[in-house]
């Protein structure tokens, strides 16, 4: 991965670029281990509101695991264009 971007919304009032997960991609392979890295960076720095619905570790496990999929359908989406 040359160069990545990383922004999250619905995490908090405000959408956030996730300047960790970017830098866990940068100048790697896109490996799965590398892509689940980079979820895991972006969510650590989440400070999800807990509520009745889920706790706020939940939000962040759910944000890794989302994060994890976007990251490799856009992936798969480039090695499709390539």
């Amino acid at each position: 991965v040359a160069t990545a971007r990383v922004a999250l919304f619905g995490c908090g009032p405000t959408p956030v670029r996730a300047p960790e997960a970017e830098g866990a991609l940068q100048d790697r392979a896109p490996t799965p281990a590398a892509l689940q890295e980079a979820g895991r960076a972006a969510a650590a720095r989440l400070a999800p509101h807990a509520d009745l619905h889920a706790t706020a570790d939940y939000r962040r496990r759910v944000a890794a695991t989302l994060i994890t999929r976007a990251l490799t359908d856009a992936v798969a989406r480039a090695k499709d264009a390539a």
